[in-house]
Parts: structure tokens; C-alpha cells; sequence
């Protein structure tokens, strides 16, 4: 043989003394079945040979077996002589090393992961090595501190069953560290040492926060009472169907799972950062708008009490759901559902209070403002020249003007003004900060 030929040939003997170990070592099925037979076909051979080399001839058989037909007679007697006591007797060492060293590695695993039960350790050393008793993790809740700890599945590992739920989702880490997402499933087979990392609740999320403040752009205050959201795994715009009721992307999962922060405590459950987000949701919705463009979004058939504002649900949730928002929430994971406020309630700005702000609104909505500036500007301008004999009646006097329709002479002229909210709201801002409007 060449050297060529010799070197292939013991290549192909590496490979297949690879592909051997790798089996033997496999942490699935496959290498748990293969064990077992290298312990049990072994053992049952062996079993049969000492039986046979030990002459069960020399041992008579029972009176009961000579009792029975054919061929029952026959298998009776093969059974009592392969658990004759001469030939268990040989077995006992056997037995015992293959049951002590169980027993040491049961030990051995109960302390490394701090078990506390040396039943548990032995029936994932069974499962593990052999394949017998496989323990089977039930996923039916979105919080992992729920779920069946006494499962060596959670406290060591696969190997195992996973049972998902609907509605839920796991994540699970290989031994190298990988991530693997599993839906909902009926059974699935979980491989050596894979770990559950943590568990996702597909079904919708509702956060509701008792109060939010935020402040529009032009600084007003405005506070929102009773505000809801509703969030849920970001499904790839995948529609839900009775097939898939909670439809959701593997790199949506992997999001909620790895980018929450961690605090002293541990990482902090995604859930519980909703609230959080639906603050600052609004903080950014609001703060995108003027009070005009807020109060704007209110249909006038319902206006509430003095000072307190309702926007539709849905009128609201299509004003959240811009791309910005979109693709912000994607990358937590996330999509938004709908968006629900009980009552908006407008607080004003420093000393103008939040009538004020609303007869500004109303007043330009009115089809009796005017389109050129100048006459409004001209009659704010002397009104707040004219003599008065403190700031607060200066003020109202010019609320009164603005806002009311009247002229400086109370003549009842009619309304001098030209958008209300952009420049007699300004000029009510410049007197309450002491600057001359004029």
C-alpha cells in the first residue's frame, strides 16, 4: 500500500471513529439510545453466557415448572435459571459499581447546582444518560418565577420535553450559548444542557397609568388621567388568524429578552417597564404638538367639563402610530395596539390659567376671527397702555378683548383678532412675564 492509500485509509478511520464518539457523546436522543444499548446489550449478554457457563443443568428446576405445558415449561425454566442465586451472585458486583457510581455522580450534580434533593439529581442522570424518564416543562404563564421549579429542566437542564401553551413563548440557551425561540407546542424535545433563559406573554399587554404629565410645545401643561396602552410582540405584520392567534418574529422575542437592563435585583422583567413607556410615550406625544394642534384632536360635540378634554380612542391611536413610534417599539420588540386617555385636563402656562387657553382655542376656531393682524395688534397694544390700577386687570382686561369679542371702548365693536392662540395668547404671556407687548 502506497502512502497516499495509507493516508486516506486512516483518515477515513479518524472520521469514523468521530462520527462514533460524537454519538456516543450526543446529548439528544439518539446518543441516550445508544448508551443504553452499550450498557444493555453488554450486560444482557453477558448475563446469558454466566448463565450457560454455570451449567443450570446441575441445578434442578422447581416442581412448578415441571407442571406447566409446553412450551411454557421451557421459558420457566430459562427464567429460573438466569436468576438463579449462583448467577446473581456474579451479577452483585455489577450491579453494585453501575449503582455506585449513579450514586457519586448524583452527588456530585446535587452539589454543583445546589439541588437539595438527591432524587432529582438521580432522575436527570438517568434521563440524561440513558434516556429513561424524561422530566416534561409545562410553559402556561409569562412569568418564569411561576412555573414548575421541582423540574430539572429549569434547575439543570434539558435534556427533556417543553410543553408551550398558547399565548406564550420561551427562550432557551444552548450549552454553547446560542438562543433558541420556542412557540406554542404541544411537545418539543429540549437537547442537553439546553436552559430556559426566560418566558414572553404573546397576548395583548394592557398598562394603565392613574396620571401623565407633559408639556406641549409652545410649554403648556397638559395632564392626561387614566391613561391606557395596549402593546404587543411585534408579528412582523403577520395577521392573526385562528391558526395563529398570537403571530410574532424570533428576533422580536430575542429583544424583549436580552435588551432590558439589569439591576441590582437582576434583569428587570420586560413587562414591568410598560408603564414607564407608556409615560414616556405620551410625554413625546404631547411634546410634538402646539396647544393648538392638541386641542384640535377634541370634537367639539365632546367637550367635558371646563378645563377637561376627551380625544376618541381611535382618533388617538392613529395620531400615535407614526413611523417614528413604529419603528421605535420594533426595536424594543413591541408594536402598539390602541391608545385610550380617560380625560385630558389643560393646566396652563405660569399665571394664564386654563379657561384662558381654551377661550384662545375656541375663539380661533370661530369664523369671526379676523385675517389681517394689524387691527387686533393695534387693540391689544392700547389696552395695555391704558391706565390700570393693578397687572391682574390689565390681564383680564386683555382676555376680555382677545377672547370675548369686545372692543377697548366696550363698544361691543365686534372681535379684533388674528389667531388667537399664536398671538393673543403670546401677548397674555408677554404681560404675565412683565415685558411690554407693544
Amino acid at each position: 500500500m502506497n502512502s497516499r492509500g495509507f493516508a486516506g485509509s486512516r483518515t477515513a478511520g479518524f472520521g469514523l471513529g468521530r462520527a462514533m464518539l460524537e454519538r456516543l457523546l450526543d446529548r439528544g436522543l439518539a446518543g441516550a439510545a445508544t448508551r443504553l444499548l452499550l450498557v444493555v446489550i453488554p450486560l444482557g449478554l453477558g448475563w446469558f453466557l454466566l448463565t450457560v457457563l454455570l451449567d443450570p443443568s446441575a441445578v434442578p428446576a422447581p416442581a412448578w415448572v415441571t407442571t406447566l405445558p409446553f412450551p411454557l415449561d421451557l421459558l420457566a425454566s430459562i427464567v429460573t435459571s438466569l436468576f438463579a442465586p449462583r448467577v446473581l451472585l456474579h451479577l452483585l458486583p455489577v450491579t453494585a459499581g453501575l449503582w455506585l457510581g449513579l450514586r457519586l455522580a448524583a452527588h456530585y450534580l446535587n452539589h454543583v447546582y445546589g439541588l437539595g434533593s438527591m432524587s432529582m439529581a438521580g432522575r436527570y442522570l438517568r434521563s440524561a444518560i440513558f434516556g429513561l424518564g424524561y422530566d416534561t416543562l409545562a410553559v402556561s404563564s409569562g412569568d418564569a418565577r411561576h412555573l414548575d421549579w421541582t423540574s430539572t429542566l429549569l434547575r439543570i437542564g434539558g435534556p427533556g420535553w417543553l410543553t408551550v401553551h398558547l399565548g406564550f413563548a420561551a427562550v432557551f440557551e444552548t450549552l454553547e450559548g446560542h438562543p433558541r425561540v420556542y412557540g406554542p407546542t404541544p411537545r418539543r424535545f429540549l437537547s442537553g444542557f439546553e436552559r430556559l433563559r426566560d418566558v414572553v406573554d404573546l397576548r395583548d399587554q394592557l398598562r394603565r397609568v392613574d396620571e401623565s404629565r407633559a408639556v406641549t410645545r409652545d410649554g403648556v401643561e397638559i395632564l392626561a388621567r387614566d391613561a391606557q396602552m395596549v402593546f404587543r410582540v411585534h408579528s412582523g405584520n403577520q395577521p392573526r388568524n385562528l391558526a395563529d392567534p398570537y403571530p410574532f418574529t424570533e428576533e422580536a422575542i430575542r429583544r424583549l429578552v436580552y435588551s432590558q437592563p439589569v439591576a441590582a435585583t437582576g434583569q428587570r422583567k420586560w413587562s414591568d417597564a410598560l408603564p414607564g413607556l407608556v409615560r414616556r410615550e405620551i410625554t413625546r406625544f404631547i411634546g410634538d404638538l402646539t396647544l393648538e394642534g392638541f386641542l384640535a384632536l377634541q370634537p367639539a360635540s365632546l367637550r367635558l367639563a371646563p378645563g377637561d378634554l376627551h380625544i376618541p380612542r381611535q382618533a388617538l391611536t392613529d395620531r400615535f402610530r407614526t413611523d417614528t413610534l413604529r419603528q421605535r417599539l420594533q426595536d424594543t420588540g413591541l408594536e402598539l395596539d390602541w391608545v385610550g386617555v380617560g380625560t385630558w385636563e389643560v393646566r396652563g402656562a405660569g399665571r394664564v390659567q386654563a379657561d384662558e387657553l381654551l377661550a384662545a382655542w375656541q375663539a380661533g376656531r370661530s369664523p369671526a376671527a379676523a385675517a389681517d393682524p394689524a387691527p387686533a395688534l393695534a387693540a391689544i397694544g392700547g389696552a395695555w397702555r391704558a391706565p390700570a390700577a393693578s397687572m391682574t386687570e390689565r390681564r383680564r382686561r386683555l382676555v376680555a378683548l382677545a377672547f370675548e369679542g369686545s372692543s377697548p371702548d366696550g363698544e361691543g365693536a365686534g372681535p379684533r383678532r388674528y389667531d388667537p392662540v399664536l398671538t393673543h395668547l403670546a401677548m397674555l404671556l408677554a404681560a404675565d412675564s412683565g415685558e411690554d407687548p407693544a
